[in-house]
């Protein structure tokens, strides 16, 4: 992987541009040599820098001699545009070419996805399959617009195909991690997008994807790598500021989510988590508008909901805090998450009844979370059993999810 470099001040050093040097180094040193041209111009299309890249495309046309593939190379600068005017236009100089080619078929195809028309592209994907069906690219397109249908048993099945005629095909492993995310085939999901990372260590789309499914730290890192592979994608620096909440860095989610917010000061989940990092700021005043602005963007986000249950209880709001805490597990029927968090402060309160009602509720959706049964187990305590105390933290010890094993220890010696 291509790691982001910090600078003392923790400014990212684009690591993407370590990489596009070394890439222009190789093309400098071997201008006849398609293979070391091409990398370029993905690699410029990758970080977004399209300009560039369609200079490094026309340069490898005229070393292809304007062959299909040269022209199709070129046209990854117009799909990645997604201009669907300039990319079907674009795609007419390979059909006049060679109507027949299997290559002049997916440039019409990919034409058609980019505009988001999948019905009408698979005539094309069709032509291309009858004339080569084996192409990486046709199954790739296949895959593509199977995807964008929703039919994800398909899409996987395509792109399980278009992986198996190229294994150096990061892409069609990258689609076929999209489509497992989709059908909630998480592990299979995670697999696929680990392989398509080994085979293209600094390609932000890659980087995206594993980064919105793979543990926080590591998320964290990956999607530090994609912003700086790709500046100023807001996709990317969204998911960011999500994981460096996660991870505890409030503060460095701030700065992505600002950077967001400039652009777009309404934009709806960028305000949601704005909001959720000043809580955890301890900037309560600043939080409060931006979480009730959040709410009235979109309603139902839970994660604005639980943020702001939070910021009433730090803000000694106690009954408010509850409300907040119940309405938020409302919004997601099989998140323990907020219930846990009202008990504690119930167990905080002495309301120990409260808290033990919250509990049975919490345990229901996650039987075996670690912090609710331990949590359960200080109820069971309060109340006067130190029985099934000990029982609820032997089994919080054996349970899911973080916890400080050494205070349940030593909670346990003392009810010995």
């Amino acid at each position: 992987m291509v790691a982001v470099l910090w600078t003392v001040h923790q400014k990212p050093v684009l690591a993407q541009e370590i990489a596009l040097a070394s890439l222009r180094e190789a093309a400098k040193k071997a201008p006849s040599d398609m293979a070391a041209q091409t990398a370029l111009g993905r690699a410029l299309i990758e970080a977004g820098r399209l300009g560039e890249a369609a200079t490094q495309m026309n340069s490898v046309v005229k070393l292809g001699k304007g062959s299909i593939e040269a022209l199709f190379e070129a046209r990854r600068v117009d799909f990645a545009g997604g201009d669907y005017k300039k990319v079907r236009s674009a795609c007419r100089e390979l059909s006049a070419k060679d109507p027949k080619h299997v290559l002049s078929h997916v440039c019409n195809a990919r034409a058609l996805l980019v505009w988001r028309r999948a019905s009408p592209a698979f005539e094309f994907i069709d032509k291309a399959l009858a004339v080569d069906p084996q192409n990486y690219e046709a199954l790739l397109a296949l895959a593509d617009a199977k995807l964008m249908q929703g039919d994800t048993t398909a899409a996987v099945a395509a792109y399980e195909r278009a992986s198996a005629q190229d294994a150096n095909g990061s892409d069609a492993l990258l689609g076929l991690g999209r489509a497992l995310g989709l059908a909630k085939d998480n592990a299979k999901a995670l697999d696929a997008l680990r392989k398509a990372l080994a085979l293209a260590p600094s390609d932000p789309d890659i980087q995206l994807e594993l980064g919105r499914r793979a543990p926080d730290k590591e998320a964290a890192e990956l999607l530090k790598n994609a912003v700086s592979g790709r500046p100023n994608w807001p996709e990317a620096q969204l998911e960011l500021a999500g994981a460096l909440l996660r991870t505890g860095d409030a503060a460095g989610a701030e700065v992505q989510l600002q950077v967001i917010l400039k652009a777009t000061p309404d934009h709806p989940l960028a305000t949601a988590r704005h909001g959720a990092a000043l809580v955890a700021l301890g900037r309560f005043e600043e939080a409060e508008p931006v979480l009730k602005r959040a709410l009235e963007l979109i309603p139902n986000d839970f994660e604005t909901a639980f943020a702001l249950a939070k910021l009433y209880e730090q803000t000694n709001r106690s009954e408010e805090a509850f409300t907040q805490y119940r309405g938020a597990a409302d919004l997601k029927r099989e998140n323990p998450t907020p219930l846990i968090a009202a008990a504690r402060l119930g167990l905080s309160l002495k309301r120990v009844l409260l808290s033990g009602a919250l509990l049975d509720k919490a345990l229901e959706r996650a039987p075996k979370s670690a912090e609710a049964l331990a949590l359960y187990g200080e109820v069971a305590a309060q109340r006067g059993d130190a029985k099934a105390a000990r029982d609820y933290l032997q089994r919080a010890l054996q349970g899911e999810g973080a916890i400080d094993t050494a205070a349940v220890r030593k909670r346990l010696a003392e009810l010995k």
